[in-house]
């Protein structure tokens, strides 16, 4: 039967509407990112090998065909986050991500007005050290907070005291190195632990009394060498709870393995796998979890580490533990 001609232009019209959508459903630029936030996050992300990321991909697809303003991109890619399910990853949109990126180890810590490190008051006659959330990726910024560390631990330790409190407790994370380093001198030497990537290598943290190395290649922030303190502490209690977090929960957990020290407060927020910033190219960045953290006697974390002594008065309670270890 022959159909009328304008039924005919019709269905020829729909046949092409139908076509176009399925062969093009979102833009070109913006679909690109979704691929390309596929592509790293496929590739770097730790928990990637437990995501069908072609069924992951055609989801954030969709979800972006549904919305074309800016909110559409960023849910999609966070949909992409969230099949990571590491509780740690997160996806800055571009209005963000203008914070230089950290190391491997942590990431995302906020900028805070406060010091890196302070000197605190409430545990008696042993000083204590505020270890702050600290964020930044410039090298001579990461340097001068390593220092501005090192120089509080250095005047907290300027008198023969038999104990030192550190506190994690508001420590939220960000670059843990300056963190580390400015510490450094009250960790013992030797394998302080290691990360542990997807396909189980593992890169070993080594410190030398007063320098670091990462995967046996010396640490940039060795150079200036920091001062050394003039005694050390036989003894040190470290405070931790739920906000501590990231690199501030690293760097706490790699100081409680020691045999001279002790934790107290509560369980940390559970996210001590290290971090890694990739730029997409429209100025956003993925947070992207690449490695678990691993203690010197290969105790692997990913989940809240428990204090050795619950407190919520953790600065008094180690004041106690101390003056029973130093009396």
């Amino acid at each position: 039967m022959k159909l009328p001609r304008a039924r005919l232009a019709g269905m020829t019209l729909l046949l092409v509407c139908a076509s176009g959508f399925a062969q093009s459903p979102v833009d070109g630029e913006r679909a690109d990112r979704v691929k390309q936030a596929v592509s790293l996050v496929s590739k770097h992300a730790y928990n990637a090998s437990k995501v069908d990321w072609d069924k992951a991909q055609a989801t954030a697809l969709e979800i972006l065909a549904s919305d074309d303003s800016a909110d559409g991109l960023n849910a999609s890619i966070q949909y992409l986050i969230s099949k990571l399910d590491d509780g740690h990853s997160s996806y800055r949109p571009a209005a963000s991500s203008g914070a230089s990126a950290a190391p491997p180890a942590g990431g995302g810590g906020p900028r805070l007005p406060l010091p890196i490190g302070e000197r605190a008051d409430g545990a008696g006659r042993f000083p204590v050290i505020r270890v702050n959330a600290w964020g930044g990726g410039d090298p001579a910024q990461v340097r001068s907070a390593a220092a501005s560390l090192r120089q509080t631990l250095n005047q907290s330790l300027e008198d023969d005291t038999c104990g030192l409190v550190v506190d994690f407790s508001g420590n939220s994370g960000g670059n843990m190195w300056p963190m580390l380093a400015g510490l450094l001198p009250i960790f013992s030497e030797g394998l302080l632990g290691a990360f542990e990537g997807a396909e189980g290598k593992r890169t070993s943290i080594v410190s030398s009394g007063n320098s670091l190395a990462l995967g046996g290649k010396p640490h940039y922030l060795n150079a200036p060498r920091l001062p050394l303190p003039r005694f050390q502490p036989a003894h040190v209690a470290v405070l931790i709870g739920p906000r501590t977090a990231s690199s501030g929960e690293i760097v706490a957990l790699l100081l409680a393995a020691q045999a001279n020290v002790r934790t107290f407060g509560a369980a940390t927020a559970g996210r001590s796998s290290a971090n890694q910033a990739f730029p997409l190219s429209d100025g956003s960045a993925l947070i992207l979890t690449t490695a678990a953290t691993i203690d010197r006697e290969g105790q692997k974390y990913r989940e809240p580490i428990a204090p050795d002594v619950p407190a919520d008065l953790a600065a008094q309670a180690a004041a106690e533990w101390l003056s029973a270890q130093c009396d």
